[in-house]
């Protein structure tokens, strides 16, 4: 039994040691907190992992600290499995970000003793969800139409310009087909529009009519391009496309005067 326990702990080790991830455990009566695997993968050189609880809080970052200690009360009132995000303050002031969850070991009067667990660094997710929603801000303020579709067409994504622009809400888009914007002279080269996207080509000033959904048709300059998947491949297209109606009616009507000018000459 003793070989077979020797056995399970260096296995264990080993899987904690080739891992992204730490084992924590946290000796409430001894308040002792031990790890296994690789503890400077979560904090940056001249950093040390806490030893007590009193300095693993002292790590968290102060609008933090509250939550954390809410969960793990809570998890030791209820016993719902214990997890949370929250931000680690390195020294030097560098702000990283850790994703915990585990559970409490009870003795035979129910009363926890030990809370063990696993924390992984999610600062590189965190950090592309914030750029990702700095992105979509942007296109969602945007005075131009930002749609996104899949390769047949169907439509994806539709911002509030789009809403501006074409008259529709998103919610009177999803699951129909960027044809529904063409009038019928127009639907041909809108295939053949789609079909050289999906072949890797970006197509840029499109002077192209449109229609609303309230019939009107209206000229709009539109670039689209592909959309890639993690491993280069065309998922599917992405439209910008600005309402140049007004300016289309300036041209013709400053061409028209151009032409009668040169009559009366």
């Amino acid at each position: 039994a003793e070989e077979a326990l020797h056995l399970s702990e260096e296995r264990f080790r080993m899987a904690a040691a080739g891992g992204n991830d730490i084992v924590w455990e946290w000796d409430m009566v001894a308040n002792r907190i031990q790890y296994w695997g690789s503890p400077e993968r979560l904090l940056g050189p001249g950093n040390e992992m806490p030893a007590s609880f009193e300095e693993f809080v002292g790590l968290i970052h102060p609008g933090d600290r509250d939550r954390v200690a809410a969960a793990i009360q809570k998890h030791l009132d209820t016993q719902e499995l214990y997890k949370g995000e929250y931000r680690i303050l390195e020294k030097g002031g560098n702000v990283r970000h850790w994703s915990s969850r585990g559970g409490a070991l009870r003795d035979a009067s129910g009363k926890p003793y030990k809370l063990i667990g696993v924390a992984s660094d999610i600062t590189e997710r965190k950090e592309t969800e914030a750029v990702l929603a700095h992105l979509a801000a942007i296109v969602e303020s945007s005075d131009a139409s930002v749609i996104s579709m899949k390769l047949d067409g169907t439509l994806l994504t539709w911002n509030a310009g789009a809403e501006r622009i074409y008259g529709y809400t998103r919610e009177e888009i999803r699951g129909r087909n960027v044809s529904m914007l063409m009038p019928p002279e127009e639907t041909l080269s809108g295939i053949e529009i789609l079909k050289r996207i999906t072949q890797g080509e970006t197509l840029e000033h499109l002077d192209v009519v449109r229609l609303r959904k309230d019939g009107k048709r209206i000229n709009v300059l539109v670039t689209a391009s592909p959309l890639l998947d993690s491993e280069g491949a065309i998922t599917g297209a992405s439209a910008i496309a600005w309402n140049i109606t007004e300016r289309k009616s300036l041209e013709r009507q400053l061409e028209q005067a151009q032409k009668l000018e040169s009559i009366d000459r």
